[in-house]
């Protein structure tokens, strides 16, 4: 036979296998947008032009229906539109939506990561965890969280001292982030303002090091990918640092445990996890402690970090709303050497709000995903979601819905005002997932949030830089939501106070 007709024979063949099911939501009359070979409906993803929160959203505007397809390369999966159905599969219908879409490999500690965990270990584990998240246990760590805050400012007088004034928020609110979780889940000082090059800010930063090519390889693969993670045995969190994290929790344990030792941190909690566990149903052994603080730290190192330096990136391109932040915080401080438990969960309300709207226009997440269990027909339609389909929750798209918000490009922390709340639709705003498997940290994260921004603000302007981002381009290569680049250079301005609450 011709060599030429062998090639096009072989062509035409590869060409068939990838459209094999290019007409799955054409013959069930659910709107999609025509795919591409190979590609399906990702290509923006897989050239790393575009993050694929980015990308749903762009085939949730051009599509109506209370949910629609697309292709995962060859595999079709559906993005859900309407708020109805949205509720009904993440809450009502929660038991045969359970598992995310992440790949599991054998032998990876990533695969024990409560995010990754699936039914009906993932029940055990967080109903074991969840009392290690109660008012009471919070309350027991917010003084790490307030000498980190007190840290925070004297590290950012520290860097305006040298002569510069312009900071990158990023890096700024990294270090945060990592003092934080580092005091709380590996029970140690990260000294990370004292040591930028602190072994916890830079396993943070590796983790979510978007710039680098491989690691966004092997997060996309466990996404999107999964036969890659097994064939090249991929790592969900970086081998480096993965191994450091490691190593030093089981220093702590190892130290704590020889010398009777019990701190207010969470740590402590999955040592008496472990120590009084009656559940059959796990093992709480060294590897899972180990995944478990991994986890704290990972929710904690981004979701604060970025949440951070977007919200002080809005309230320089608005002054006046930094300055009702900025008069919030200060009613405060004048009457307290540090914000009180009582006033940071129930008080500052405006805090909160810049948080929520923050966390509406950049939610560290911008999608979420589920895998059906079992064919499941959708009430009220013809629409049958069969078993072993993957279902999208574009968060991004979501809130970025004009029928949701109105002009959802705008920064308004007013939409969540007490007045407001009741304007804002059930599962619209969705930063920290809704129903069973929501965010077990959200109160420690809002927390976080409000004591940093209100140390920074009681004490200095922020301003864009001379170069300041106007208008913000997400990471094409992130699947959390980063600026891209991965900076947010920012203008810190010192207010000069008769009386300062950070004496050196």
């Amino acid at each position: 036979m011709d060599f030429s007709i062998c090639v096009l024979i072989i062509v035409f063949l590869t060409y068939l296998y990838w459209t094999r099911h290019f007409n799955y939501f054409k013959s069930r009359q659910i709107a999609y947008i025509k795919p591409t070979p190979f590609f399906g409906n990702i290509k923006g993803v897989m050239t790393f032009k575009k993050n694929l929160g980015v990308v749903l959203k762009d085939i949730y505007d051009q599509l109506e229906g209370p949910l629609v397809g697309f292709f995962l390369m060859d595999k079709p999966a559906m993005i859900l539109k309407d708020l109805e159905v949205i509720k009904l599969i993440w809450v009502t219908e929660f038991n045969n939506f359970s598992d995310r879409t992440l790949a599991q490999r054998k032998g990876d500690l990533g695969s024990d990561l409560l995010p990754l965990m699936r039914n009906p270990d993932w029940r055990a584990h967080r109903k074991l965890l969840t009392p290690g998240y109660s008012t009471g246990r919070i309350k027991n760590m917010y003084n790490i969280v307030i000498d980190s805050g007190v840290e925070l400012v004297r590290y950012i007088k520290r860097v305006t001292e040298t002569g510069t004034n312009l900071i990158d928020m990023r890096h700024v609110a990294a270090l945060y982030g990592a003092e934080v979780v580092t005091s709380t889940a590996f029970g140690l000082k990260g000294e990370c303002f004292r040591d930028e090059n602190s072994g916890f800010k830079k396993a943070g930063e590796r983790i979510f090091d978007f710039n680098d090519p491989k690691r966004s390889l092997e997060v996309t693969s466990y996404l999107m990918f999964h036969p890659l993670v097994h064939i090249f045995r991929m790592k969900f969190v970086e081998a480096k640092s993965e191994k450091f994290l490691k190593d030093e929790f089981l220093k702590i344990v190892d130290y704590r445990r020889k010398n009777n030792i019990s701190e207010p941190d969470f740590v402590d909690i999955l040592m008496n996890l472990r120590k009084n566990n009656k559940s059959d149903e796990v093992i709480m052994d060294d590897e899972k402690m180990v995944a478990m603080a991994i986890t704290f730290f990972i929710a904690g190192f981004e979701t604060t970090s970025a949440t951070m330096s977007f919200a002080l990136y809005e309230l320089a391109k608005h002054p006046e709303l930094q300055q009702r932040v900025r008069e919030e915080a200060t009613s405060v401080f004048d009457k307290y050497q540090a914000i009180p438990f009582e006033i940071i969960t129930s008080g500052m309300e405006y805090t909160e709000q810049v948080m929520k709207e923050t966390l509406r226009k950049y939610p560290p997440a911008p999608h979420l995903s589920r895998r059906c269990n079992r064919d499941y027909m959708l009430p009220g339609t013809n629409i049958l979601i069969e078993k072993g389909m993957a279902v999208y929750l574009p968060v991004y798209a979501i809130h970025m819905d004009p029928s949701n918000y109105s002009n959802p490009t705008e920064f308004n922390p007013d939409r969540f005002s007490k007045e407001n709340l009741k304007q804002i639709k059930p599962c619209s705003w969705l930063p920290f997932s809704v129903g069973p498997r929501n965010c077990l940290g959200e109160r420690f994260a809002i927390i976080n949030f409000k004591s940093a921004i209100a140390n920074i603000l009681y004490n200095y302007e922020v301003e864009l830089g001379e170069d300041g981002l106007y208008e913000m381009d997400f990471h094409p290569r992130s699947f959390t939501t980063a600026p891209k680049g991965m900076k947010l250079p920012l203008k810190f301005k010192r207010i000069h106070r008769e009386h300062t609450k950070y004496p050196e």
